[in-house]
Parts: C-alpha cells; sequence; structure tokens
C-alpha cells in the first residue's frame, strides 16, 4: 500500500489497483461549484479522492456521502477517511440501485462521480476491473436517471467522462430534464485529441453554459500555469 500526500491531506492506495488517485479526480474536486452548505453524494467513491479534496473547499456545516458497489473500493474509503479524521463524511457499501431503495428522501446539493466509461465488447475477468472501469456495472442511463431522483431542485450532478460521450451523456441528461452549466474539456499537451470532459448539469436550462478547456502540460512538456491554479491547493509539487 502507498501513501500520496497531498498538502492537506494522504491517500492510501495500491499503484497495482484500478482505485488509485487520477488526475482528473483531483481536478473533478477542484473544479466544482460548491455553495455554503452542502449536503452531496460520490457515487463510486474508489480511493476517496475526490471527496477529501472537496473538503478543503467546503463549510465544516457540509456533509458528504460516499458510495461504492466494491467491497475493497468501500474499505478503502473508509480507511483513507478515518485516516484524515474526515468526520463529517459518512461512507456506505452499496449499488447506487441499492443506496436509492434505501434512502427515497435524501436529496443533495451535489452529486457527483468519476464513473466507469469502458464501452467495449472485451471485458475483464476480475471483478473490481468491471466494478470500476466498464459501464455494464453502472450505464450512464442509470447514473443520470437515479441521480435526479435525489438532486434538490436547484442541485448540480457533476462528472468526469471521455470526451466521446459528451453527446451521448447530453442526449440522457436532456430526456432527464438536466441540461449542461458548466464544462470543462481537459488536453494532456496543446494539440491532442481531448482527453476528459468534466461536465455539470443542472435542471434549469440556460441559453449560453459556461465552456473552457486546460492543458495539463504545454509544449515544452511543463504543468500549464492553468493547470497548477486549479491544484495549487492540493498538490506538494505544486
Amino acid at each position: 500500500m502507498e501513501i500520496f500526500q497531498f498538502k492537506k491531506f494522504i491517500v492510501k492506495q495500491n499503484s497495482a489497483s484500478v482505485f488509485k488517485v487520477n488526475t482528473e479526480a483531483v481536478l473533478l474536486s477542484a473544479w466544482v461549484t460548491v455553495r455554503e452548505k452542502n449536503n452531496i453524494l460520490e457515487i463510486g467513491s474508489g480511493t476517496g479522492v475526490i471527496s477529501l479534496g472537496l473538503l478543503q473547499r467546503l463549510k465544516e456545516t457540509s456533509h458528504i456521502t460516499t458510495i461504492d458497489i466494491d467491497e475493497n473500493a468501500f474499505h478503502l474509503t473508509l480507511e483513507n477517511i478515518l485516516l484524515n479524521n474526515a468526520t463529517n463524511v459518512e461512507v456506505k457499501h452499496a449499488s447506487l440501485e441499492e443506496f436509492s431503495k434505501t434512502s427515497i428522501q435524501c436529496k443533495f446539493d451535489l452529486i457527483l462521480s468519476n464513473p466507469p466509461f469502458f464501452e467495449t465488447t472485451y471485458k475483464s475477468t476480475k471483478p473490481r476491473n468491471i466494478y470500476a472501469k466498464y459501464t455494464n456495472s453502472l450505464s450512464y442511463e442509470d447514473l443520470v436517471e437515479t441521480a435526479v431522483k435525489h438532486l434538490k431542485d436547484n442541485g448540480i450532478l457533476a462528472l468526469v467522462l471521455p470526451f466521446e460521450v459528451l453527446d451521448k451523456i447530453v442526449a440522457i441528461a436532456a430526456k432527464n430534464k438536466l441540461y449542461i452549466h458548466r464544462q470543462l474539456t481537459l488536453y494532456s499537451r496543446p494539440h491532442k485529441r481531448p482527453l476528459r470532459i468534466l461536465i455539470e448539469f443542472a435542471n434549469k436550462d440556460i441559453v449560453q453554459p459556461e465552456s473552457t478547456s486546460l492543458c495539463i502540460k504545454d509544449s515544452k512538456n511543463e504543468y500549464t500555469e492553468s493547470y497548477k491554479g486549479y491544484l495549487n491547493q492540493y498538490y506538494t509539487i505544486f
């Protein structure tokens, strides 16, 4: 087990596991819209890094619930939450469907997820890989349809996704009366194809959603100032 050291918290991870710290997860916690009082749900917690990152930006009155269908991820998240003494985070071992059935009345200001995203005929034989990587463990349709049931009227659904599925997820969201409010297209370097998209949906349609882009590194293979600006509060290298 390895320790990933942030400026104000630490995360245990296993480099051989699919449940480890990744750039887009940390970026989501830095980029997503937060308000003074938040009741938050994280779907598919993995290491718990998104919630731990969010805590650096939230008021002490905020409360986060994390869920993960994978038992190893649940225990890893729990260990990291306890390790950082994050008393306002509740960690649950449950699928989204199970959580929704047992928490029908729960409504959230913010629901966020770095969900499984591989859509392919090839499937890993390892259950942990299936849960973490492939959409047959949590389809985009199920994610959006269930999340919208638990959003407050002015709530936000925030996701990290492959850029290629943008049109698909926007169509699914629209069927559920959710609309883009903000999006950030992530590039590894200039002139490369988009790597990921961070996107926020809300139940009010707006004429011109906020749309920005971000390169992780520049043409000299150095971290861009914009990227450092987002993650300066987290990474010890900045």
